[in-house]
């Protein structure tokens, strides 16, 4: 199943960008040969108005076949107003927080971005413990580079996936939860910290 891959502006300007240019041409090379899908939404669009023509003709050259759109609906909104009094994102940056939403509303397999704000969400836990209340997967988020890096293990990935398996555990049923958690680790405590992996 090819990878649905949602791209933020930054992405696609990154194109034309000297910094971020190599990996984002490789993206949409990616994209272009059917590897893997753009999910693109109305919100990515409309901030596209204001680029410049060369960035603008950037999403043309992906194939109809291979891109996917997406919509900056209800679910998506409340979503992002959550993030927002939850205060994992600040109210300055709410357009960040809708297009977080609108990944985490559509299950994408990962969200794609170079802007730091984005990116320094992947390693906040409060983030995740939202969605996860809320319905919806743990979000990957990634910037590009980080897509073609060839992994035998990733660290990130199986925390994130860990995670996500364990809270839906807790929000299922609380008492079972905390109940393993004393009987496997319980008698550690009060011990030296050490490799005690069951």
């Amino acid at each position: 199943m090819k990878q649905r891959i949602y791209i933020d502006t930054s992405v696609i300007g990154g194109c034309e960008d000297e910094e971020f240019a190599q990996w984002s041409v490789q993206l949409f090379k990616e994209f272009q040969q059917g590897m893997r899908i753009a999910v693109i939404s109305d919100l990515t669009r409309i901030e596209l108005e204001r680029a410049p023509e060369s960035v603008k003709k950037i999403l043309s050259f992906i194939p109809y076949a291979d891109d996917e759109n997406a919509f900056f609906m209800d679910e998506a909104e409340n979503l992002a107003k959550k993030y927002i009094s939850e205060e994992i994102i600040k109210a300055k940056n709410l357009v960040d927080a809708q297009h977080i939403a609108i990944a985490s509303v559509e299950r994408v397999d990962v969200l794609v971005s170079w802007d730091k704000h984005i990116i320094n969400l992947k390693h906040n836990s409060n983030f995740d413990s939202v969605n996860v209340k809320s319905g919806y997967p743990i979000l990957e988020i990634r910037r590009p580079e980080e897509l073609f890096v060839k992994k035998k293990f990733d660290a990130v990935k199986f925390q994130r996936k860990v995670r996500e398996e364990l809270s839906k555990k807790y929000y299922t049923n609380r008492e079972v939860f905390l109940r393993e958690l004393k009987k496997k680790y319980g008698h550690l405590q009060g011990q030296k910290v050490g490799t005690h992996i069951k």
